[in-house]
Formats: C-alpha cells, structure tokens, sequence
C-alpha cells in the first residue's frame, strides 16, 4: 500500500516540475524575442541552444527555441508550418500559444501589441 502512494506523489509532482520548467523557458523565451532585431545575439542564441538541447522541455518548446534560434529577421516557412502544429495543439499551455503567434508574425522587429503580449508572458 505504501508504494501506490509514493507512486501516486511522484506522479502528481513531475508534471508540476515539467510544468514549471516550461513556464520559466516560455518566459525567458518570451523576453528575448520581445528585444530581438532580426534575430537573436550570441548570449540568446546559447540560452536557445541550451533549452533545444534539454530533454525536459517538452517538444513544443524545444520546437520554439529551435525557430527563434535559427531565425533570420522572421523564422523560415519549415518552422512556421512547425509552430503552426503547436498552436493548433488543443491542450497546449496558453503561454506557448501567445508566444508561437506572435513568433510567427514576426518580421524584422515585434509591434507594441506583441510586445505587451510576450511581457505578460515573461512576467509569470
């Protein structure tokens, strides 16, 4: 009996954890794509390295990262299509939703609509 509670816990406690991580790269994320112009410095490009690279994200954020890493002045068509799925996702963190279509219509620079959108993001 003593084990289907431990196993009951650790259930309830990983996904608060994944949970957590995603949030806190959503919103690291979230601040740097609100100061790009163009695309990302060496500081943000090693920051979106690492969150690609690390298997505790979940996939649609590794998938972002991957975009914002590799944009030039807006994210190319291939990784557009990619964010699109991750919108379109019907249990998806509302969080990466606003971040994926304000990474989408990103061109150049962000408007201040959008701006306002990826603060809140970065706030919480």
């Amino acid at each position: 009996m003593n084990n289907k509670w431990i196993i009951v816990l650790l259930l309830s406690i990983f996904p608060s954890l994944s949970t957590a991580a995603e949030n806190t790269a959503v919103g690291k994320m979230a601040s740097i794509l609100s100061g790009i112009n163009h695309y990302p410095n060496n500081e943000e490009k090693t920051y979106l390295k690492q969150v690609v690279s690390d298997k505790n994200n979940t996939e649609a954020v590794r998938t972002i990262a991957n975009a914002m890493l590799k944009m030039q002045h807006q994210v190319s068509q291939e990784d557009k299509n990619q964010l699109i799925k991750i919108e379109q996702e019907p249990n998806q963190n509302s969080k990466v939703t606003s971040l994926v279509r304000v990474l989408i219509h990103f061109n150049h620079t962000i408007s201040q609509t959008d701006k306002r959108i990826l603060d809140e993001i970065s706030r919480n």
